[in-house]
């Protein structure tokens, strides 16, 4: 066994407590590939971009309807600043990314996986680009639960 030597704990250099959010949702219908196979297909999508407030900036809030994924990203890009982090979440958002084609469309784009964290009900994912951060989270990293129980409340 290792015995660790005490230190002191420095202080975090930055904190930072993140301004841009895309809330989304996809909704799909299936394809039936074989006897015992099916693909879903976007049917309709749906995106909330959300500037938080700040002493010197108003809140932003801009709303989309897509039916194709890379309407989807160009709103993304469109709305992510330079030297910033935008955080996208999803309830699920693993099927929600695939079904707009995430995994393809930012790699079309430019952007590269910096960080990748997925087990049981929690998925993080980070891309980057130049100066430009897309963190990508699943609501069911804090709320494990479904969407119907989640709008009861």
């Amino acid at each position: 066994m290792q015995i660790r030597i005490p230190h002191r704990l420095k202080s975090n250099k930055r904190t930072y407590v993140p301004t841009q959010f895309i809330f989304f949702d996809t909704e799909t219908y299936q394809v039936k590939k074989s006897k015992y196979s099916s693909v879903h297909k976007l049917k309709l999508g749906w995106a909330c971009y959300w500037r938080r407030s700040s002493a010197v900036i108003p809140e932003i809030v801009k709303c989309l309807e897509f039916k194709r994924g890379s309407v989807f990203w160009d709103f993304v890009e469109a709305n992510i600043r330079t030297k910033t982090r935008l955080v996208l979440v999803a309830h699920s958002v693993v099927f929600d990314f695939t079904v707009a084609g995430g995994w393809s469309e930012l790699i079309s784009r430019g952007w590269k996986l910096d960080r990748l964290y997925e087990k049981n009900h929690t998925f993080i994912a980070r891309y980057k680009k130049t100066s430009k951060t897309i963190l990508i989270l699943d609501n069911m990293n804090y709320f494990v639960t479904s969407l119907a129980v989640l709008g009861a409340q």
